[in-house]
C-alpha cells in the first residue's frame, strides 16, 4: 500500500504534485483505512484477491485518480451511465 499526500495546496482536478507519505504491506488478513480524500494505491501480484468496503456508494461521489508522471489530477468517471 502506498499513501500520498497532495503538495500543491489544492482539491481540484489539473494540475497535480503528490509525494509519497509511507509504503506498507497489508498482510493477509489485516485492512486499512482511508478516510475522505486520502490519496492511496494498492499493488498486488498477478493472482491475488483483496475486498474492498466502503462506506458509501463511489459511483455518485467526484473522485480523483493521479498521475504522477504527468502531472495531473483527472475526475474519475462514474462507471454507471442510467439513474439510480
Amino acid at each position: 500500500m502506498t499513501e500520498w499526500r497532495r503538495t500543491d495546496r489544492t482539491s481540484d482536478p489539473g494540475p497535480a504534485r503528490i509525494e509519497v507519505v509511507r509504503q506498507y504491506r497489508l498482510e493477509p488478513g489485516h485492512a486499512g483505512t482511508y478516510d475522505i480524500r486520502a490519496i492511496h494505491n494498492i499493488e498486488f501480484p498477478d493472482g491475488a484477491r483483496f475486498v474492498r468496503v466502503t462506506g458509501t456508494d463511489l459511483e455518485r461521489i467526484p473522485r480523483l485518480k493521479f498521475d504522477v508522471a504527468k502531472g495531473i489530477a483527472e475526475i474519475i468517471e462514474s462507471a454507471s451511465t442510467g439513474p439510480a
